[in-house]
C-alpha cells in the first residue's frame, strides 16, 4: 500500500490495519497500537544487541495487563489496554511533566475515579452509536456546548515532525543518526538505520515516529554513557 501524501498518518494506520486484520483481537489491537512491527524494530538492532533482548516482551507485557479484561467484549478490553498501559505510561506522565516543567497545576476530571467507574459499566452500544464515538457524553453535554463543538472531530496535541524532519531539523537528524555515531553506540545498525532515512526522505513511507524514537534513544545514549556512544 503506497503512502499517499508522503506518507499522511491515515495511510500508515491503513497499513498496521491491513497487516493486522487476520488476528485475534488482542493481537490485532497491540498491532494498532505499536508503532512499529517487532521485526522492523529488531531490523534496526546489532545481532550481539537483539541476542540479549526479548523482542516479544513488549507484546508479552500488553497480554499480561489486558488479561483481567479477558471475558469483556473488545472494545473494553481495548479500553482496559489504554488504562492499563497507555494512560500511565504515555499520556498522564507527559501531562505531568510538561505542566510542572511550566509552573501549570494540571487537572483531569474526567478521570475522577467515581466518573471513571461509572463508564467502565456503560454498556459498549451506548458509548459508540453508528459511528459515533462518546455517543452518551455527547448526549449528556447536547445542551451545554455549541453543536459545532460536538461534531468537531478529535484532535490531538502532536508535534509536526514530518514538516520538521523534512525541513528545518533534517540537519539534525543526518548528524545524530549518522552511521559513525550510529556504531560507537554499539547497539543499532547504521545500514538499517540509513536505509529507514533514505526511504524517509525519498516519500515512499512515513518513518516519523521511527525517526522520533531512533533521535530520542540516541540522544538518551549520550547523555547517559557519554562519549562512548557519540
Amino acid at each position: 500500500m503506497p503512502d499517499a501524501r508522503a506518507g499522511g498518518p491515515w495511510a500508515d494506520r491503513a497499513k498496521r490495519f491491513a497487516r493486522s486484520a487476520a488476528l485475534p483481537f488482542d493481537a490485532r489491537y497491540f498491532a494498532l497500537i505499536a508503532r512499529a512491527p517487532a521485526a522492523a524494530c529488531a531490523a534496526l538492532l546489532t545481532d550481539e544487541f537483539r541476542a540479549a533482548i526479548d523482542p516479544g516482551a513488549a507484546e508479552a507485557g500488553y497480554l499480561r495487563a489486558i488479561e483481567p479484561a479477558r471475558g469483556a467484549d473488545p472494545l473494553h478490553r481495548a479500553l482496559h489496554a489504554d488504562l492499563a498501559l497507555y494512560l500511565p505510561g504515555d499520556l498522564l506522565p507527559l501531562a505531568d511533566r510538561v505542566s510542572m516543567a511550566h509552573g501549570l497545576e494540571l487537572r483531569v476530571p474526567f478521570l475522577d475515579h467515581r466518573l471513571l467507574e461509572f463508564a467502565a459499566r456503560i454498556p459498549a452500544a451506548h458509548k459508540i452509536r453508528r459511528g459515533e464515538t462518546k455517543h452518551v457524553l455527547r448526549r449528556a453535554v447536547r445542551d451545554l456546548v455549541p453543536a459545532a463543538l460536538l461534531r468537531r472531530p478529535k484532535q490531538g496535541f502532536s508535534a509536526p515532525t514530518q514538516v520538521w524532519f523534512r525541513g528545518p531539523l533534517r540537519e539534525f537528524v543526518e548528524d545524530t543518526l549518522a552511521p559513525t555515531p550510529i556504531r560507537q553506540g554499539g547497539v543499532l545498525r547504521p545500514g538499517a538505520v540509513r536505509a529507514l532515512l533514505d526511504e524517509h526522505w525519498r516519500r515512499r513511507a512515513n518513518h516519523d515516529d521511527r525517526i522520533f524514537a531512533l533521535l530520542t534513544f540516541v540522544l538518551w545514549q549520550r547523555a547517559y554513557f557519554g562519549a562512548a556512544a557519540a
